[in-house]
């Protein structure tokens, strides 16, 4: 073998290892963003799931609000079976989203137009710190449904209340940050898939 050989060959060896690097710490950027992972697969009825991804059992109630037309909306309810303040038997309780420390809603609204989703979320489990990461996707109404804007990211982090703060829901959903779609989309989802790299169709694959 000549020295350009193993020249050449050592330095295609090295191109492979900085690629992997290269991917390996992309890969670690976006997970620990919340992004470029496997959202919950939320369908419409009662989804038992896996919400931090390491034990917390929850159920994800999907129900559709009927309009017969095209501008029917999907209402999203969380809920989840913990201990009474007494530490007595288990009971259900719904897991609110804090928009501010002052208001909070106790559902999510999916819908828009025949053209595209005005209003959409997903939920993407982070095991390693024992919560989740709720993202929602809201884009302005503008001219029409079929219109394109901005899509606004917010950004809630599944929260408990192991301290017993009076006010405070057991575990709620806590505003974290909102960030701007830096293109205008029509379909939410799509600025799901093209910004944060999360599946445009839908909420998660089996």
């Amino acid at each position: 073998m000549t020295e350009n050989t193993v020249a050449i060959a050592s330095f295609a060896t090295r191109l492979r290892l900085i690629g992997v690097l290269t991917i390996v710490l992309v890969s670690m950027a976006n997970a620990k963003c919340g992004e470029i992972a496997n959202p919950l697969p939320l369908h419409n009825g009662t989804n038992v799931v896996n919400l931090d991804g390491a034990g917390l059992t929850a159920t994800v109630v999907i129900a559709r609000r009927d309009n017969f037309n095209a501008h029917s909306f999907e209402v999203t309810t969380f809920f989840a079976s913990l201990k009474t303040e007494d530490e007595g038997e288990k009971e259900l309780k719904i897991i609110p989203i804090e928009l501010t420390r002052e208001k909070e809603v106790l559902h999510l609204i999916t819908g828009g137009g025949a053209d595209c989703v005005l209003q959409d979320f997903r939920v993407i489990p982070q095991p390693a710190e024992r919560t989740a990461i709720l993202i929602t996707g809201e884009r302005e109404f503008g001219r029409h449904f079929a219109d394109s804007q901005h899509v606004t990211f917010r950004y809630y982090r599944l929260t408990r209340n192991t301290e017993g703060a009076v006010g405070r829901p057991a575990l709620y959903f806590d505003f974290e940050k909102k960030a701007v779609s830096q293109k205008k989309y029509c379909d939410v989802n799509e600025a799901f898939e093209a910004e944060l790299h999360l599946p445009a169709n839908g909420r998660g694959s089996e």
